[in-house]
């Protein structure tokens, strides 16, 4: 890799970690990429060969790391061994990146452009498509109930992750990644659910 390559691939980083510190705690409206541009330590005309616009700019910032993180839920769902460790890992691994995130779709509601919505959905349509996967394969491997639709898993699983985040910022309420998971494990196991009993 070429120095001029590695310099390009910093600048980014810097731009993108001064929007992140922008954008922490303030309206959308109210971060200006003259303030990003100089706590990036670049000029703005450089930030503009990076980023076209403010928007773009914030689409990337919360999209970053999306694509990793689809890439690993899918190698968590295809992985060997017990799909309970493999289930309760990629909820730990996911808490974190909803905790990234929140912050920035609550950001998002504050914006009046239906295409940055667009545009983040769309970005982030390739880690929904990795979790669905991670139940399709839990039910598969006969872990997880065939009788619950996949939507109803990803609002109970999926849902709560990303509410926690939302009760410990708005609230301080602290509830624990592990507690959510067994709840689900609970709910959506072959193996918890009562078997029936014919009366022959």
């Amino acid at each position: 890799m070429s120095k001029r390559t590695i310099n390009k691939r910093e600048k980014r980083a810097a731009i993108l970690k001064a929007a992140a510190e922008a954008f922490k705690g303030r309206r959308y409206d109210e971060v200006k990429l003259d303030e990003i541009a100089r706590n990036a330590g670049v000029g703005k005309g450089t930030l503009y060969l990076y980023f076209e616009n403010k928007e773009e700019l914030f689409v990337a910032l919360a999209c970053d790391g999306a694509t990793g993180v689809a890439a690993r839920i899918r190698a968590i769902a295809d992985s060997a061994g017990s799909y309970r460790q493999r289930l309760f890992s990629f909820g730990r691994e996911f808490s974190e990146f909803a905790g990234q995130r929140h912050g920035l779709i609550r950001l998002l509601e504050q914006s009046p452009s239906p295409t940055l919505t667009e545009k983040m959905h769309t970005q982030h349509a390739e880690v929904k498509k990795a979790v669905l996967h991670l139940f399709e394969q839990g039910i598969k491997e006969g872990a997880l109930r065939d009788d619950l639709p996949l939507t109803t898993m990803e609002c109970m699983l999926i849902g709560a992750l990303f509410f926690r985040v939302r009760m410990l910022e708005r609230t301080n309420t602290r509830v624990e990644v592990e507690s959510i998971l067994n709840f689900f494990w609970n709910a959506a196991a072959v193996e918890n659910q009562p078997q029936a009993h014919s009366d022959a």
